[in-house]
């Protein structure tokens, strides 16, 4: 059985549309990292906390740390899904493949800074589970995801 490191999220689209890209300015003493899920702070964009809501979309790169740099993020549609790592906190999670249709939050790991679907956290859900990844066995998989109705920004 395979493990895996975390790594970033990533956006897929699933219907034949282009993902939105867009610009923002960057909050005050950001330190994120690409794939990290952003929100509006009264007009600058910033890292969320753990288990979101009110998304406006994930990083396409790293923070600079300075305020009011351009920010490009991918803005996930309603039938988008997403990549990333099904883990927990202690980054041992085997995949067993009866995830499927389960839903998670999401949490940041302080270590890397890369942001992971939290297998722990069932209460305050995120995203649902829509596919696999990584084979059924491997340590800390990727899977993909969709974001729950009401956790992205209507704005």
């Amino acid at each position: 059985m395979a493990t895996l490191g975390l790594a970033p999220i990533q956006l897929l689209t699933t219907s034949n549309h282009s993902c939105w890209v867009r610009h923002g300015k960057e909050e005050v003493s950001m330190s994120y990292k690409a794939g990290a899920p952003l929100v509006n702070d009264t007009g600058q964009v910033e890292e969320c906390g753990a288990d979101p809501t009110n998304l406006v979309g994930f990083a396409l790169h790293d923070a600079s740390g300075v305020e009011n740099s351009d920010v490009m993020f991918v803005v996930p549609r309603e039938d988008d899904e997403i990549e990333a790592t099904l883990t927990t906190s202690a980054f041992a999670y085997a995949l067993l493949g009866t995830e499927l249709e389960n839903r998670y939050g999401l949490a940041k790991d302080a270590t890397t800074g890369f942001w992971y679907i939290d297998q722990a956290e069932t209460t305050a859900d995120v995203v649902v589970i829509t596919g696999f990844v990584s084979p059924i066995g491997t340590v800390n998989p990727r899977v993909r995801a969709r974001l729950l109705r009401g956790v992205l920004n209507a704005a």
